[in-house]
């Protein structure tokens, strides 16, 4: 079950790396009502509205509704309640968006975002997206607190059934009702945490995007160099038609420089495609399998080339070992390549951190029973107190706004229900961390896996 505090910090952490916010609040109510007072994050600790503030009027009046700094005079009602508002938003300078987080209509919490980072302005689509993350907050921190009261009517419902044993019949319908309130509960739980879990891939794609646009760009513009100085040779060699003064040497000549450009950009062309393809790899929905047999080396060289961008800017290389061979698999080849690209990366975010490049080695080797992929870093390693919960669902080790905790979870998730394998660690600080991956070896002549939701 998610905590309010996780709820909360998943919530900043959504903003700040989808819109590229990093000043503001979220401002919950206060126990007697009196106002509404800064928790998250700690820079902005005890920063308070009054329950009276025009600001807050305006969210509890219409708590669906994503407040701009820069509409506030358009909204209806008298001019003396659009002063009041104009008023509100100069006493909360910097601020540019608030977003009600509202249960049954009554306001609980609010978050007030400031400028993006960028200097561009909230557009249609953030203030969709700030709603709709508004509203399924709301929902989540709904449940939680529901889940909460739930455990504590469960602790009263145990201590009256030891008391009353006459009453047995009477608390045991009291327990029923509990448990389906338990269990409806826990379903919108499951919902909101499969939203988490797109939202967590569709932010690990963004953060990916930059680097293929750089990898692309650059076979396309070459492209674009080789097609005009082909265009020149084409009509320097229309114009040489039929002049006695250029001989059938200067035209082979001619016809080579063509030929050689032509072969130049079907080269880079190639590339940028190989890039395109490394790209559709880790584009596929979560939960739609596509089971086949596909070749680990392959896949390991479609992940490398889907981060090359990442891996030259942190001075890293990636080796690859086969002790097996080429290895075949069968599954869903873009499900392994996402668990390949999550362990890649944070292997790479581990020499950034430790402010050194260095080698990241990949080791393929097999048992006869089982395929090993071994994906190893020499950045500072994990603490030993952390070790054991890397792969909780929501826990990062990664500063602020860089982790969701979701990555290892969604990984060892994958490896388990897909390909009836496992994930470990070993870590020693100061020298690096290894995962190992274990894949049963299988065919498409046995029974496939349930595809897990």
């Amino acid at each position: 079950m998610l905590q309010l505090e996780e709820i909360v910090s998943f919530i900043w952490r959504t903003v700040s790396e989808t819109l590229g916010v990093h000043s503001g609040a979220i401002f919950v109510r206060s126990s007697d009502d009196a106002g509404y007072v800064a928790i998250y994050p700690a820079l902005a600790a005890g920063l308070e509205l009054k329950s009276s503030h025009p600001l807050v009027l305006a969210m509890r009046e219409d708590p669906r509704r994503v407040h701009s700094r820069y509409d506030f005079d358009a909204d209806r009602g008298s001019a003396s309640a659009g002063s009041d508002q104009a008023r509100g938003w100069r006493e909360f300078e910097g601020m540019q968006l608030l977003v009600p987080l509202a249960v049954r209509n009554e306001l609980i919490r609010f978050g007030a975002l400031g400028r993006k980072e960028s200097g561009a302005f909230f557009s249609i689509d953030d203030v969709d997206f700030l709603r709709a993350l508004g509203n399924q907050s709301a929902v989540s921190i709904a449940n939680a607190l529901a889940y909460g009261e739930i455990r504590k009517l469960n602790a009263v419902l145990e201590e009256r059934v030891a008391q009353r044993t006459a009453e047995l019949s009477q608390s045991n319908s009291e327990l029923q009702l509990s448990l389906g309130q338990l269990e409806r509960a826990y379903g919108d739980l499951q919902r909101s945490q499969e939203s988490l879990v797109r939202a967590e891939r569709m932010a690990a794609l963004g953060r990916l995007a930059a680097g293929i646009a750089h990898e692309i760009n650059t076979p396309l513009g070459a492209s674009m160099t080789s097609i005009e100085l082909l265009r020149g040779l084409v009509a320097e060699y229309i114009s040489s038609a039929g002049d006695d003064n250029v001989s059938v040497a200067d035209h082979r000549e001619i016809a080579t420089e063509m030929a050689s450009l032509l072969e130049t950009t079907r080269a880079w062309l190639e590339k940028a495609g190989a890039q395109i393809r490394s790209f559709k790899l880790h584009t596929r929905a979560l939960q739609s399998a596509e089971e086949r047999e596909f070749a680990i080396l392959q896949t390991i060289n479609e992940v490398a080339l889907l981060l090359s961008h990442r891996l030259r800017l942190s001075q890293s290389t990636l080796a690859v070992k086969s002790g097996a061979g080429d290895p075949i698999l069968y599954g869903d080849p873009g499900k392994l390549g996402q668990v390949l690209t999550n362990l890649i990366s944070n292997a790479i975010d581990a020499h950034l951190e430790a402010k050194r490049g260095g080698e990241i080695s990949i080791d393929v080797s097999s048992d006869g029973e089982s395929l090993m992929l071994k994906v190893t870093d020499h950045g500072n390693g994990i603490p030993e107190a952390r070790v054991d919960r890397i792969f909780d669902e929501f826990y990062s080790s990664k500063p602020l706004g860089e982790g969701t905790g979701l990555g290892l979870p969604i990984s060892r998730d994958i490896i388990s229900n897909f390909f009836a394998g496992s994930i470990s660690v070993d870590s020693a600080p100061g020298e690096g961390s290894t995962f190992t991956v274990r894949i049963p070896l299988r065919d498409r002549r046995q029974t496939s896996l349930p595809a897990v939701a």
